[in-house]
């Protein structure tokens, strides 16, 4: 008879468990566009971007995630326009660009889009995207994010032609996933920022070093003359070219250090007794004889605890390397995630050289991250 129970209740169990339902797929999305700026580059609004999405539907709420590549055309010369002059930059030079922020419109209905936001982006893909789909390292390709949980009504919005615009209530979007969901790459699009200031930077040292560059065309039909004084479109780059500001940099420093702390709690290097507040009372009334047999009980005691204390700090200091090796393991695997969020913080005010040079001197190094452990009991 307990068999029997047994086997009900266990059918029981697995009649209650719903899977999740999911939708994903990988879709390229062509065409990509950035915010007005001072400027353009064609090889850019003609690339695409490599997208790998799944949203799913788990424990009541929605889960979505998009990673993905940006594909752009591989030539050995590239055309820029800057402040109406259009130059042919060398692919060296082009090919020193990053992606700061990659986010994908993606088209399900003709009037209701999801965003995919790709997290911190690896380097460019320069080539056809036939080329890279037949690639056998894709995976090592992919930007790195974490999937995130919006709430209903903040996933799915319609775009009306630019006429109008708005989220789907919860009820609406719940009905729609459960309806069913793709991706129509036709209609969807990317939406990206670059640091493109490798371009501008040889564009500044072509004219530093005394060999001008002519460009290849003028919207206005002149050359710009450097005696405009103000009007230089150069002179900006000589505040680019100011080391950054200090306080900024130990601020960001500051910042990712705190990040990792976060997540991987401290860094001991060393050990010690926890300080302690104890009472003291006078003992009105008391005799001699038990004065110092209490005497004799504390001495025992403190002597116990000595003794205690001094065993358990040697234990702590015999398991303090397995305790930071742990740590360096952890840090080293929040690596691609830390450097997500420092991209996506600072990558529109610093360069990204700086950057990644805190971001290698906080992941190979343990100063600043120092803490005693303290034991007490």
């Amino acid at each position: 008879m307990s068999k029997r129970l047994l086997v009900l209740s266990l059918l029981l169990s697995f009649s209650f468990i719903v899977p999740a339902k999911e939708y994903s797929g990988r879709d390229l999305i062509t065409g990509i566009k950035t915010p007005e700026h001072e400027m353009s580059v064609s090889a850019i609004s003609s690339g695409d971007v490599y997208l790998v999405w799944s949203l799913k539907h788990l424990l009541g709420e929605p889960l979505i995630s998009g990673r993905g590549v940006v594909i752009l055309p591989d030539r050995s010369h590239y055309s820029v326009t800057y402040h109406n002059q259009r130059y042919k930059v060398p692919a060296e030079v082009f090919k020193k660009i990053k992606p700061i922020t990659v986010k994908v419109k993606a088209n399900i209905s003709p009037t209701l889009f999801v965003d995919f936001d790709l997290g911190a982006m690896n380097d460019i893909f320069f080539g056809s995207s036939t080329l890279f789909a037949n690639q056998s390292n894709i995976e090592q390709r992919l930007s790195f994010n974490i999937p995130g949980s919006p709430a209903w009504n903040d996933l799915f919005y319609t775009n009306n032609l630019g006429l109008s615009s708005g989220y789907l209530t919860t009820d609406q979007a719940k009905v729609l996933f459960d309806k069913g969901l793709a991706i129509v790459p036709l209609s969807s699009y990317s939406e990206a920022v670059f640091d493109l200031n490798p371009i501008k930077h040889w564009i500044k040292r072509q004219s530093d070093v005394g060999n001008p560059i002519t460009p290849v065309y003028t919207s206005d039909k002149r050359v710009f003359d450097q005696s405009e004084g103000d009007a230089d479109p150069f002179k900006k780059f000589e505040q680019e070219d100011q080391p950054a500001s200090v306080a900024m940099l130990e601020e960001i420093d500051a910042d990712i250090k705190r990040f990792i702390i976060q997540r991987c709690g401290p860094f001991y290097t060393s050990v010690s007794v926890s300080r302690e507040f104890s009472l003291t009372a006078e003992y009105i009334g008391e005799s001699k004889a038990e004065m110092r047999a209490r005497e004799r009980k504390q001495a025992a005691a403190a002597k116990k605890r000595e003794q205690e204390i001094r065993s358990a700090k040697k234990e702590a200091i015999r398991e303090l390397p397995e305790m930071q090796r742990r740590w360096k393991e952890r840090r080293e695997a929040i690596r691609a995630e830390t450097r997500a969020y420092v991209i996506k913080t600072y990558g529109l005010e610093q360069s990204m050289e700086r950057l990644n040079k805190l971001l290698d001197e906080n992941f190979t190094s343990v100063e600043g991250f120092g803490r005693t452990y303290y034991i007490s009991i």
